[in-house]
């Protein structure tokens, strides 16, 4: 067959094999849909998407009058911060996760039993909802924990989950105790300058919302999620020791029921340290994390699939339901349309070979043989249309 002929004298011009592939820049186009349609519905000046894999952006996308380079309020998504630099200090045998309230802060009775694993997890049974303290400018952290101590507790430590501002202020409070240094400083020392956020800051430097309060752009908060998807490092810069990251990613609420059902996670999967728990493998181990904003940013990690997802919404929405659908739409993009990667295992190889020329020369026996795959993989120039032209483009990524 002269097709595979030519496929064969073109291999001694590959360098080499196994090259991971990301789609085609059109394979997003449903993705863009569906950000113009949430655009629509939910009234929004505009919005954000990008997605990284493998330490590129492969799609970005901005609507409306935001580009993504704008300053936004974090929201909840504060907390995924705000737990990283408590388990820096862990990692600097400052702190334990299991160290206490009255370790650090001198609480006593049942509050004295709090960890900093179950203020970082929502489970410390202080009172969810929303705090006033954290709100005044005028008073200090210590002072705000102070008034957090005199609340009732609305559940014994570890029994339930109550999502809320409280307990965040408590775990910086105990950082700043343990360290010997204002909270802001250390966010500051351990985590703004080593990933060089330059637009990520707490709303104020002496009493700082931690669970909450935070603002941020699309592109240092991408930044933030690449260094917890690279295992505590970024660009060669280690924040984190891997073995703290699995415990950020970890569900943490050991059988906790939730008070509070999720509504943008979906299913109750658990909850880590600062974030959500999305999706487990067999082994229980979290592959999906996100820690989305009712103000309109939403992060999420997918590590079996290398990738970072951030969106940002210009006007405060709660777009977690469809942003649910542009998740699994970007999935099934991503496990489904690789160019070359035509049999579908993942990988561009010297194994795609075959079923790129049945692609060429035989569509429908093609579709028979590889149900599970999509045609358009074999679209390698990224052309919009499958013809011989795809060879040599298959040939380059072959030797990518």
């Amino acid at each position: 067959m002269r097709l595979a002929a030519r496929i064969l004298i073109g291999l001694a011009a590959a360098a080499g094999a196994g090259a991971a592939q990301s789609p085609c820049p059109a394979a997003f186009d449903e993705i863009d849909a569906l950000l113009a349609q949430i655009v629509d519905d939910y009234a929004l000046s505009g919005c954000s998407l990008r997605l990284i894999q493998g330490g590129e952006t492969i799609h970005a996308r901005s609507l409306g009058v935001y580009t993504g380079a704008e300053v936004v309020p974090a929201g909840a998504a504060t907390g995924w911060i705000t737990a990283t630099v408590a388990m820096v200090l862990v990692d600097q045998r400052l702190l334990h996760p299991d160290d206490t309230t009255a370790d650090w802060l001198g609480w006593t009775g049942e509050k004295g039993t709090i960890t900093l694993r179950q203020l970082l997890s929502h489970t410390s049974g202080l009172p969810g909802g929303d705090a006033p303290c954290p709100r005044n400018p005028d008073a200090t952290l210590a002072e705000c924990v102070e008034s957090i101590y005199t609340l009732p507790l609305a559940a014994a430590p570890g029994t339930a989950f109550h999502p809320g501002s409280h307990a965040f202020q408590v775990a910086a409070r105990m950082c700043e105790v343990a360290a010997g240094q204002p909270f802001v400083e250390l966010y500051e020392q351990l985590v703004r300058r080593p990933l060089q956020l330059a637009d990520t800051r707490y709303a104020t430097a002496t009493n700082p919302q931690a669970g909450d309060g935070a603002v941020t752009t699309a592109h240092d908060y991408a930044r933030f999620c690449e260094m917890l998807l690279g295992g505590g490092a970024f660009r060669g810069v280690r924040v984190l020791s891997q073995q703290s990251v699995a415990e950020m990613l970890t569900d943490q609420t050991r059988g906790a029921l939730p008070v509070v059902p999720p509504t943008c996670p979906g299913a109750f999967r658990g909850y880590g340290l600062g974030n959500w728990v999305l999706a487990v493998d067999d082994a229980d181990r979290t592959v999906e994390s996100t820690c989305p904003s009712e103000q309109g940013l939403i992060p999420w990690l997918d590590r079996r699939r290398g990738l970072v997802g951030i969106f940002v919404a210009e006007t405060p929405a709660d777009v977690c339901p469809p942003l649910v659908e542009v998740q699994a739409r970007v999935r099934n993009i991503l496990d489904r349309r690789r160019a070359g990667d035509t049999n579908c295992d993942g990988r561009v190889d010297f194994d795609d070979i075959d079923a790129l020329i049945l692609a060429l020369a035989d569509p429908a026996g093609y579709a028979a043989a590889y149900p599970g795959c999509d045609a358009r993989n074999a679209d390698c120039d990224c052309s919009g249309r499958i013809e011989f032209e795809d060879i040599d483009a298959f040939l380059t990524r072959l030797g990518a």
